[in-house]
């Protein structure tokens, strides 16, 4: 497709009420992209393909309607201790304040985002 690389996978959603298994194609060439975005002449040789393929997908136009233009864009990303990110600052930030008692090390934690921060 494209030249572009698929792959299936299965994703197990941790933070809801049931556990839920998602099962959807990830797109590997955005995983070193930076943000997880496919270059503008792939991402149009890709849609100008999947129009030709899928009737639905070229009604619509939606990403959802087509498995490979509607596949996950996966960056890499890295998971650091509290103690270890004191200097550290990233665009956007995880913060997991169960387990965390002392308030010292959550605004630590939550100090280290730039953009973003996502607490739970």
């Amino acid at each position: 497709m494209a030249g572009l690389h698929f792959i299936a996978v299965k994703i197990r959603v941790l933070f809801s009420e049931t556990e839920t298994i998602v099962e959807d194609y990830a797109l590997l060439e955005t995983l070193l992209s930076p943000g997880g975005v496919l270059d503008g002449k792939l991402e149009n040789e890709l849609r100008r393909q999947r129009y030709i393929k899928n009737k639905i997908f070229s009604e619509s136009n939606m990403p959802g309607d087509d498995r490979y233009v509607g596949a996950l864009r996966l960056t890499y990303g890295h998971a650091i201790t509290c103690n270890k990110a004191q200097g550290g600052e990233w665009k956007k930030v995880f913060v997991n304040t169960m387990g965390i008692p002392s308030l010292k090390w959550q605004y630590t934690a939550v100090t280290r985002g730039i953009n973003e921060i996502e607490k739970f």
